[in-house]
């Protein structure tokens, strides 16, 4: 699997946040995202300046579908990640609660780290 956990060095193309990776992948928010770590997010894989990032707040249709844009190229460039989607996609389709989703969450994040490093 090509996703680095280790911090402060970057060899794939960029680190970002996992839950906002996992955000973007699904297609679903999650309770504990962060709306600041999506646009990072949808900044960095659609390579957005900052004063067009404006337009991503004011309307949150256009913010929402650059967010799932950025989950597909995610998915595309960096294929091993897929598995792990595909698990939790399913798990997010049975869980009512939402109590599993965040365990499986939490797994991912205690695997592979807050941050990963991925090719964009």
């Amino acid at each position: 699997m090509n996703i680095q956990n280790i911090p402060n060095s970057t060899s794939f193309g960029c680190k970002l946040n996992t839950i906002s990776v996992i955000e973007s992948t699904t297609g679903k928010f999650l309770k504990n995202g962060n709306n600041v770590e999506r646009i990072k997010l949808i900044s960095n894989v659609l390579d957005i300046k900052k004063k067009d990032l404006e337009v991503l707040t004011r309307d949150p249709l256009i913010g929402f579908i650059c967010f799932i844009s950025s989950g597909k190229i995610l998915s595309e460039n960096n294929p091993h990640i897929l598995p792990i989607i595909e698990k939790l996609k399913q798990i997010m389709k049975i869980d009512k609660t939402g109590e599993t989703t965040n365990a499986m969450v939490e797994k991912i994040i205690n695997k592979y780290g807050h941050e990963l490093d991925l090719k964009i």
